[in-house]
């Protein structure tokens, strides 16, 4: 996590190691009244996660209407064949309707998920590029996983992909879909934080879900 210049203290926070194993999780609000002696105010339309003005060189590039996607994770390891093949058909038909540009936010890992996918892809070099990627990004899409929890944290609208594991999104301003659901259903989810392509393709969709 770099450092950036021109603050007075900087506060690393995280799981302390020295603790005992009750105490390894812990929230950024008990870690810097414990050790730090600090006291933020509980606001949950404060954003604590500091970014620079300036964000990195890759996200420099970027428009900044994007949509920033993260599809795939470990959770995904149990899912049979077929189960890839709706995911698989889900991601492209969100790609097909979307129209801001897309880019992919991925780990080295899980990166040759993404080549059969008309969107960008990048890397990021650490936790920090991460989280100005999708703080400057218009709408998150994905998986729930670390970079929804950025999403949610830094108040991006998300639409978050459940139904494949027990977990469940917590926050406001998002939406939920499932690995079945209708384009069309997932379309109307998406219009309310992004532009959409023109209703051709939706009617499309609906059509191909009412052949089945």
């Amino acid at each position: 996590m770099p450092e950036p210049e021109g603050y007075d203290k900087i506060f690393h926070l995280g799981i302390r190691p020295d603790r005992e194993i009750n105490h390894l999780i812990e929230t950024p609000f008990e870690i810097l009244r414990e050790e730090y002696n600090v006291e933020l105010p509980v606001n949950k339309d404060q954003k604590y996660l500091f970014l620079e003005k300036r964000p990195p060189h890759s996200v420099n590039a970027l428009h900044k209407d994007c949509v920033v996607f993260n599809m795939f994770g470990e959770s995904f390891v149990p899912l049979n064949n077929y189960s890839l093949h709706l995911l698989d058909d889900l991601w492209q038909d969100i790609l097909k309707v979307v129209d801001e540009e897309c880019i992919a936010v991925s780990g080295q890992r899980e990166s040759f998920q993404y080549k059969n996918y008309d969107v960008g892809l990048i890397c990021p070099i650490d936790f920090y590029e991460t989280a100005c990627m999708i703080n400057y990004s218009r709408c998150f899409v994905g998986v729930q996983s670390a970079c929804a929890a950025i999403a949610n944290g830094l108040k991006v609208p998300r639409i978050i992909l459940c139904g494949y594991t027990n977990a469940i999104p917590t926050g406001d301003n998002f939406k939920t879909i499932e690995l079945v659901e209708p384009i069309g259903e997932v379309t109307k989810k998406l219009r309310e934080f992004v532009k959409i392509k023109s209703n051709v393709f939706i009617l499309k969709g609906l059509a191909k879900e009412y052949k089945k």
